[in-house]
Formats: C-alpha cells, sequence, structure tokens
C-alpha cells in the first residue's frame, strides 16, 4: 500500500514527510470507512480494523520475548494452529489472550469468505482513468486489489488483460518509499515490418491519471508433463534414459492414474522403454529411474514373469506372448538390452496459469560410429506432444 504524504497541517510537522506502516493503514481504513455508503456496515468494518491493529501490537519478527505466556519462534503458522502456537506473539499479560484471539477470529472470518478463498488469479483493468490512490480504492470497491506482481514473469498475467497502449497502475516491487509504478503495453511495427509487442514500467506522478490494474485470487504455477518421441532405435534401457536426461526429463513413469491414462492415449503406440525399473528394496519390486518406488503399473496378463532371471527392465507390449501378445497398451518385463525401435521422454515442467504448457524439443540423436553403433541406431527423429 502506497499513500502520498499528507501536507504538514495534516502531518503536523513542518515538512510533508513519508508515513509509517500504521499511519498509512489508519489513512487507509478510514478513507474505506468513509466509501461504504452504509454506515452500519462502515462502523462495523473500522471496529473489525481498530481491533486487528490492537491485536497486531504484541506481534513482533525477531528478539528476545521476556515473557511466560509466549515463546514465539519466528516461524509462520496457519490460522488453524492452537492459539499458544501462534509463533510472532509476544505476549506477557494473559488478559491480553482474549483481545487478540477477538482479533483473530475477526481475520480468520474474513480469510475464510469465499472471494478471499485460494483461487487462481485473475486480473481487471478499470474503464476509466484515475490516480494511483483512486486506483486503491477502485480495487477495493471490485472486491479486489491492486495488482502486486513479485517479478516480470508474474507481470505478463497482467499484460493479458490490457489494452496496446494503455498504461496502469500497479504495486511494483521495485517501487521505492512513496513511489508510483505504471505498466505500458505497447506494440507496433518492427524489422520488415512485423508487429512487435512489449511491456515497459516506472514510476510515474502519483497524481496522474491511468487505469488501474486490480488481482484477486493466488498467482499459482500449474504443472505440465509432456511425451516427445524420439525415433531412434535404443538397443539399451540405460542409454535411452541418458538421451532424456539430456532433453532435461526421463523416461516414461506414473505418479497416479491420470498420468498412466494419458500416456495410454498416446499416438502411434509401439514397443517402448518405460522408465522404471526393478529394485527388490522397495514393497512393489520396482523403481522409477529417479530413484523413487513405483506404483502405477500396466502389466500384461502374466507379467512381470522374471524370465531367466534377468528381466528388469520394462517395455511396452509388442511381440510379445501371451493373451496380451501385440497390445501397446500393457507392459513387459524384459533384460536391460532389449532393443525397441523408438522410445519417449517424460519432461516435466511448470510455468505460471496463464501460460500455455510448453512443447519441449529434444536434442539431436547421437551419431553413429563404430564406438557407440552398438548403443543407437539412428533411423529419424520425430517430436510431438499430447
Amino acid at each position: 500500500m502506497k499513500i502520498l504524504p499528507f501536507l504538514s497541517v495534516l502531518a503536523g510537522s513542518g515538512e510533508a514527510g513519508p508515513l509509517d506502516f500504521w499511519t498509512e493503514s489508519d489513512i487507509f481504513a478510514y478513507r474505506v470507512q468513509k466509501s461504504i455508503q452504509k454506515k452500519g456496515i462502515a462502523n462495523r468494518f473500522i471496529k473489525k480494523y481498530d481491533q486487528v491493529r490492537d491485536a497486531m501490537r504484541w506481534f513482533q519478527d525477531e528478539g528476545v520475548c521476556d515473557s511466560d505466556v509466549s515463546s514465539p519462534s519466528y516461524e509462520p503458522v496457519g490460522f488453524d494452529a492452537v492459539f499458544d502456537a501462534q509463533s510472532y506473539a509476544c505476549i506477557e499479560d494473559p488478559a491480553i489472550f482474549e483481545t487478540i484471539q477477538v482479533a483473530l477470529v475477526a481475520m480468520k472470518r474474513v480469510a475464510k469468505l469465499k472471494i478471499n478463498s485460494d483461487k487462481d488469479v485473475s486480473f481487471h483493468i478499470s474503464d476509466y482513468e484515475m490516480s494511483y490512490d483512486q486506483a486503491l480504492l477502485y480495487c477495493f470497491s471490485k472486491d479486489m486489489w491492486l495488482a502486486d506482481p513479485e517479478d516480470y514473469e508474474q507481470q505478463k498475467g497482467i499484460v493479458r488483460s490490457m489494452t496496446v497502449g494503455n498504461y496502469v497502475w500497479f504495486d511494483s516491487w521495485q517501487a521505492a518509499e512513496g513511489e508510483c509504478w505504471v505498466q505500458e503495453y505497447f506494440g507496433g511495427a518492427g524489422p520488415g515490418g512485423k508487429v512487435k509487442y512489449g511491456v515497459s514500467d516506472g514510476p510515474k506522478d502519483c497524481n496522474s491519471k491511468y487505469y488501474a490494474a486490480c488481482q484477486s485470487g493466488q498467482i499459482y504455477e500449474k504443472s505440465c508433463t509432456a511425451w516427445p518421441i524420439a525415433k531412434i532405435r535404443a538397443n539399451e534401457q540405460a542409454k535411452a534414459q541418458e538421451y532424456c536426461e539430456a532433453a532435461g526429463g526421463n523416461l516414461p513413469f506414473f505418479n497416479d492414474k491420470n498420468e498412466l491414462e494419458e500416456w495410454q492415449n498416446r499416438p502411434d503406440p509401439e514397443r517402448e522403454w518405460l522408465g522404471i525399473v526393478k529394485n527388490d528394496e522397495f514393497k512393489s519390486g520396482w523403481a522409477k529411474v529417479t530413484g523413487e518406488e513405483a506404483t502405477i503399473f500396466a502389466w500384461a496378463a502374466g507379467e512381470p514373469d522374471f524370465d531367466n532371471d534377468n528381466e528388469f527392465c520394462a517395455t511396452t507390449m509388442i511381440n510379445g506372448g501371451g493373451v496380451d501378445y501385440n497390445n501397446p497398451f500393457v507392459w513387459n518385463d524384459v533384460p536391460c538390452s532389449w532393443a525397441t525401435e523408438i522410445f519417449r521422454c517424460r519432461i516435466d515442467s511448470t510455468v505460471y496459469v496463464w501460460e500455455d504448457c510448453p512443447v519441449p524439443e529434444l536434442p539431436e540423436p547421437p551419431k553413429a560410429s563404430s564406438a557407440n553403433l552398438h548403443d543407437f541406431t539412428i533411423l529419424d527423429l520425430r517430436i510431438c506432444s499430447f
């Protein structure tokens, strides 16, 4: 929250200087109270604010707490924790507990409101321009707050809601005390006439008029898993795994049934290496190539059978035996030097919720030579994502 220093008559000094945190908060709370049209609701708001403000006097970030009532560890705890575990509260008088508990109950109610519950981030851009302080109140009136991205990547989320050429107020992590920052989304003809888009940001006069960028919800990252395919003959599972590691991934393994189902829907299924190996240290008897226990399987009927006591790796079933002969959706245990015509890599990544999952690129296949011809026979390289 950033509020311009008041004139000297309001600040009570010869010069207008920066306000301390609680003065800022009090002024903002007063403005909110005045902006609420229904007097009863406005008064309840300010009463709850006063309760929280009073309770916060007993919380500290560091230092010795000379108290027999609380012993703060300065480690964060959730609202639902037992009160005497509230790790930032230094309380010497047991009677203060009641005051703080009243405030915590009020804070807990606010935190549990549906509008404040965990949800994916969303941004809103005002349809008219205003000053920085007006932008703060405008966002509050929308049950949102002035967008507060923590880095440039998060700023891209705001851009998705902006119109080219507009400036918006936002709460920048780069802003110095008293600074008000705007972000511009610009676009224009670049080299060869191609339109180029970009973002710029920086401080502006806090009384200038720009649009407000409001935010609600939490900025989450989502997990992405891609299964790009390399049409390379690999005569050893370890060599295929080595190739996938060079691509930033692993041979396929599965953390849950949803991942397995996604894998089962892969295009052009053939006999392919899987990223699991025999490991008797685990209850399941198998481990992922990353070292953890494998627990999700799709074995063919009668598999694994550890035939000849040397089948310690796994592939999908093609040209096998039994009732699942030529079924590419079930698995077979095989020697780790078995040959497959293709294999896929599992490549995991995380992106912000507003971004599309990336389509990974696989490296060029290894060059065939007399030294490594037994490792790979190069057919071609095919990349896809699904």
